[in-house]
């Protein structure tokens, strides 16, 4: 976990994905990319945003939720 002097940064990024699947019908199919996923036939990502995350800042309950994910 890192201490309140160290940097940390929240990436978003928008990704569209078309994941094929095999199966016997349209049920499964969903059943099985809910479950297991599917292969990847293509992926594009686009980055949307850098955010510093303000850890050590003046909102001790926002530092508790973020040490948690970190």
């Amino acid at each position: 976990m890192p201490d309140a002097s160290e940097k940390t940064k929240c990436y978003t990024y928008k990704v569209e994905m078309v994941i094929q699947i095999l199966a016997k019908d349209l049920p499964a199919a969903a059943e099985r990319l809910n479950s297991v996923g599917g292969h990847i036939t293509s992926r594009k990502v686009e980055l949307l945003d850098t955010t510093d995350l303000p850890i050590g800042s003046d909102k001790p309950e926002l530092d508790k939720r973020l040490k948690h994910v970190l």
